[in-house]
């Protein structure tokens, strides 16, 4: 490969400047993209700009939408007919209703409404060969905005299809359509055209003319107020051999017509006046020897063409000539590839070549640079120090191999080589330190330069302080800067040997001064590793090193005395680093310090200020250098940081190859027009900073992605109440920019309101996690930077809430405390009622012992008087005594009864029954009476309240004691049962029996009633004269 076609990058930085004027032959710089960028496939067919101003790509698999930076892909599945109709897309367009129509060569025609419900966004137009009724034919060509009410698709091998926006009918063309259908809109002409030539590529529209290319026409049909304008045509140009068959594309220009054709060649187009008449002639332009796929207007001279297979061609409209742009692959960012296919031009002026390989896209009012090959690529890359110009212009680059020269007006740079002891000198820098007098800095030493002839000699040396070394005995001397002063009315250099601290070399006494890190001097230079040297506007001398930076204030006495300045931890007035890359002086005075990791410094005699650019690695600085509109170039790690020193901020500048970027040790020439110049390994790369015009528009940021535990919810019935549970808590955001010119630059800031106010950083990714959110209202703002470095004013994206958990929420809390009230209230009500239970107890007790036990005491009390009373009459006394005696142990059992009922160990109903038997067998056995005692084995698990035991037995026992006093029974038969919650007690016997009236029973049988009430129960007595007597008890437990 030749030196001319070698390696001649293009770079992109997508910053504004004039646009190229007319008659200017532009330099096209290329970026492309292909599927590693996230491109659907590689082979570009077409690109559109809807009205948000997003690109649409089509290729021959798959539709993408694309914002500069991110792609969003769109298929056809044929498991989902909301989809594309097919995946070879031809063409496509948004309609006023913003809704798209996408053409495709293998699925018909697709309605694409993007704002219509989730899962009906598409509309498929599909031939089917089943239905005669269905799209004409799935292989378009082409899709056209007719009017507000139709849209047109041009197709193969079939006329012109109208599809009705509003009802979705298609209406096929045939030979034998009414007049007043809808092709009436076409005069009888185009109809005749449309019959011959039944395929049709492309469809425009200019003012109020449409313009139609066909498969079998020589020219594109031009249609007035729907009518076909039809010129005679020139026979002696329709018999050209060079005329054409078919115009797949065209370009309107003015009265001409630049059209392309499936055989070789560009074609023009144009009216002529022949014979009285007015003819259209269409014939070969210029010498294009290759398939042009399209064509459109560049400017007022030049077309722009994509050829088949040679690459994108600028041809000037008036004579022809082209200038070719291919891809080469050693060039990175040359045309992505030669098999170029599609172009267009966007509303900000960029340019978009779709190809075989992908798409390239250049900005016609891109700030340019110029790349400059200086070796082949036979040749190994080189090390690049510094490069010199001299008056005669010539550019001399020192390298690792020597100089590399180029004078001015010469196509390529050559070699000159220097040797010294048979040894090749890497040369660093060339210094002029008197007219026409120069010194040639290098790896071993520096030496005495004579340009014209290209010779070195050794600078004399008379003696040397500090060393006893000569100049040329280190082996490694290695100059990397070079200064010229005054001293003691002699000239000097002050030189930076690298690693050897600071250098003084008096060119009258031929003396050589040396300054190292000498411990046993106070005040000596701090660091060795020297990589700048530089003197103020006051003529003072500064050294910059790997470890500080220092101040050599020995000038009088030529001493190591030197004032140092470090980093000082927590002293924002230090130095930001001790790693000094470079030193510059301003016209005030004032030194600016670029560091390795540490920023850029401002030193105003007192005090350091620190300023850092936005990225990370962009404060790894390697040089400072001013250009003439107030502001430094500082070469970074991540290309070039552009400092204005009358706002004080920063301005990145990024460089997309990496081959060309700057990197130590090599320096930039600011040369006298103010252009700037650094060699990057085989390459001299050079560029006009006082051109820089930074765009300060502001890309348009959007919603890309909603995603809730790493699920996504955007465009979904659930993002529309973005009101989400506290455990769906978990959100990443996914945004993007609109910015086609400048993408790659656009960085931006988000904040989260309702979590902190807080902004991030985040540098073109548009991604953001949040975890374990807490409950609370959100607000997702984004701000975005221009090319400016100026940032962009907060845009709320997206608003969403976690909702608290139940028990946060204010009702919980008023339920909780309401549940409180309650069961505090039914504890104390709980409590109250049993208190008065137990006090309706006592009372009962104290009733129950009031009437039995007085009543007993009183009897007893009155048979005691009575006894004395007749304590003469024995028989009377001793019935007396008996009385008391039996009154005595009726009292005794009552009060054994009160006693047990209230005991809780007595609780369940089995302890009862027991004593029910017991007292049954006891009275009833002493009258000879048989008792028959049965019971259900469910009754035992009965439990009764205590005042409950007590009635149910009182009624036992009145009825035990009526059988036992009055009926005169042989047999008792007492039963106890349970069915359900029902609970039933039957005593019978088989006495005398009695006629009952509730009405006037006695005492006995009324309390019996009371009892049955106060249990909630039903008590049935039911008795027979002579057949004996039923008692029986029932209620519910």
């Amino acid at each position: 490969m030749s030196a001319q076609n070698s390696k001649q990058l293009l770079l992109v930085y997508f910053i504004t400047l004039t646009l190229a004027s007319k008659g200017e032959t532009p330099d096209f710089h290329f970026e492309n993209f292909t599927t590693e960028n996230g491109l659907s496939n590689n082979e570009v067919s077409c690109f559109y700009q809807d009205k948000n101003g997003f690109l649409w790509i089509g290729t021959k698999f798959g539709l993408n939408k694309f914002d500069g930076n991110q792609f969003q892909s769109f298929y056809h599945n044929p498991n989902d007919s909301n989809s594309l109709s097919g995946n070879q897309i031809v063409d496509l367009l948004q309609d006023e209703n913003g809704v798209f129509w996408v053409a495709t060569k293998d699925g018909g025609l697709t309605r694409y409404d993007p704002l219509a419900q989730h899962g009906k966004q598409f509309d498929q137009f599909i031939n089917s060969p089943e239905n005669p009724l269905s799209f004409p034919t799935n292989r378009l060509n082409c899709v056209f905005n007719y009017s507000s009410k139709y849209i047109m698709a041009g197709a193969e091998g079939f006329p012109i299809v109208l599809i009705d926006k509003k009802s979705l009918k298609v209406v096929r063309w045939t030979a034998v359509m009414d007049t007043s259908d809808l092709f009436s809109l076409f005069n009888a002409d185009i109809k005749q055209q449309l019959l011959w030539s039944p395929w049709v590529h492309k469809i425009k529209r200019q003012n109020d003319t449409l313009f139609i290319s066909f498969l079998s026409a020589t020219i594109v049909y031009r249609i007035v107020k729907n009518r076909l304008y039809n010129p005679k045509y020139n026979p002696s140009i329709e018999a050209d051999p060079s005329g054409i068959l078919t115009i797949p594309d065209f370009c309107i220009d003015g009265k001409k017509i630049w059209c392309t054709s499936w055989k070789q060649g560009l074609f023009l187009q144009q009216d002529s006046f022949f014979n009285d008449h007015w003819t259209i002639s269409t014939k070969k332009f210029g010498d294009f020897n290759d398939v042009a796929k399209a064509v459109s207007n560049y400017n007022q001279q030049y077309l722009l063409v994509a050829s088949a297979s040679t690459g994108l061609y600028l041809i000037d409209k008036n004579n022809g000539k082209k200038i070719s742009f291919r891809n080469r692959k050693s060039e990175p960012y040359s045309l992505a590839s030669n098999q170029t296919t599609s172009l267009f031009k966007d509303r900000d002026g960029n340019w978009w070549i779709g190809t075989l390989e992908g798409f390239s896209r250049f900005d016609s009012k891109q700030w340019q640079i110029k790349i400059t090959p200086i070796l082949s690529d036979a040749f190994p890359d080189f090390t690049s120090f510094s490069i010199f110009e001299d008056d005669e212009n010539i550019l001399r680059i020192c390298t690792s191999d020597g100089i590399y020269k180029k004078a001015s007006g010469e196509k390529s740079f050559h070699l000159v080589p220097f040797e010294f002891r048979n040894k090749l000198l890497s040369t660093t820098l060339i210094h002029e330190y008197a007219p026409g007098e120069f010194i040639l800095g290098t790896e071993l030493s520096f030496f005495k330069y004579y340009p014209r002839s290209e010779t070195i000699e050794p600078v004399p040396e008379d003696k040397q302080f500090n060393f006893h070394t000569g100049l040329y005995d280190f082996g490694t001397f290695q100059i990397r800067s070079m200064v010229s002063d005054t001293l003691h009315q002699h000239p000097v250099l002050m030189y930076a040997p690298l690693g050897w601290g600071l250098g003084l070399y008096d060119l009258v006494t031929k003396e050589r001064f040396d300054f190292i890190v000498n411990h046993s001097i106070k005040n000596s230079i701090g660091n060795n590793l020297s990589r700048k040297i530089i003197k103020d506007k006051m003529g003072v001398i500064w050294v910059a090193t790997s470890g500080g930076l220092f101040k050599w204030r020995g000038q009088s006495e030529l001493i190591n005395d030197f004032d140092s300045y470090f980093h000082i931890p927590n002293d924002s007035s230090s130095i930001s680093s001790n790693d000094i890359s470079d030193i510059f002086a301003d016209a005030n005075n004032h030194l600016w310090i670029t560091t390795i990791g540490g920023a850029l410094n401002e030193f105003d005699g007192n005090r350091f200020t620190c300023y850092r650019a936005d990225l990370p690695q962009s404060n790894l600085m390697y040089g400072i250098y001013a250009d003439r509109s107030n502001r430094f170039w500082i070469p970074s790690a991540a290309g070039f940081e552009v400092f204005d020193r009358a706002e004080k901020r920063f301005f990145h500048v990024r460089v997309f190859n990496s081959t060309i970027m700057l990197r130590p040790p090599a320096q930039i020439m600011l040369d006298k027009n103010g252009t700037m110049m650094y060699a990057a390994k085989n390459f001299l790369v050079s560029f006009q900073p006082d051109s820089l015009r930074f765009d300060k528009t502001f890309p348009k940021i959007y919603l890309t992605d909603f995603k809730v535990m790493d699920q996504s919810i955007f465009q979904t019935s659930v993002y529309s109440n973005l009101r989400l549970p506290y455990n769906k808590n978990f959100i990443t955001i996914d945004f993007s920019s609109l910015q086609l010119s400048h993408s790659s630059q656009v960085k931006y800031q988000y904040q989260l309101a309702g979590l902190n106010d807080e902004w991030f950083f985040e540098d073109a990714d548009g991604k953001a996690n949040f975890m374990s959110l807490p409950p609370a209202n959100y607000t997702f703002k984004v701000k975005a930077a221009n090319a400016e470095g100026k940032w962009s004013d907060a845009l709320n994206l997206v608003s969403f809430t976690i909702l608290k958990p139940y028990w946060q929420e204010w009702w919980f809390y008023m339920l909780v405390l309401a549940v409180i009230i309650f069961i505090t209230w039914y504890i104390i009500s709980l409590r109250f009622r049993q208190i008065l239970r137990l006090q309706t107890v006592r009372n009962r007790i104290a009733n129950d012992l009031h009437d039995d036990v007085g009543s007993a005491l009183s009897t007893i009390s009155l048979y005691t008087e009575v006894a004395q009373l007749k304590s003469s009459d024995e028989i009377g006394l001793k019935q007396i005594l008996t009385k008391i005696s039996a009154t005595s142990q009726e009292m005794q059992e009552n009060m054994n009864f009160i006693v047990w009922s209230i005991q809780p160990r007595n609780d369940r109903f089995d302890h009862m029954v027991l004593r029910m038997k017991q007292y049954a067998i006891e009275v009833l056995q002493t009258k000879n009476v048989q008792v028959q005692f049965e019971y259900d084995e469910k009754v035992q698990a009965i439990k009764f309240f205590a005042e409950q035991r007590k009635e149910i037995f009182l009624i036992f026992k009145e009825t035990v004691n009526n059988i036992s006093k009055y009926a005169n029974c042989r047999s008792v038969s007492i039963c106890l049962e349970r069915n359900g919650n029902q609970f039933r007690m039957t005593i019978s016997d088989d006495g005398s029996g009695f006629i009952y009236k509730d009405k006037y029973a006695g005492n006995g049988l009324h309390s019996m009633n009371e009892r049955a009430r106060t249990l909630n129960g039903i008590i049935n007595i039911r008795s027979t004269p002579g057949k004996g007597t039923v008692v029986e008890l029932q209620l519910v437990v």
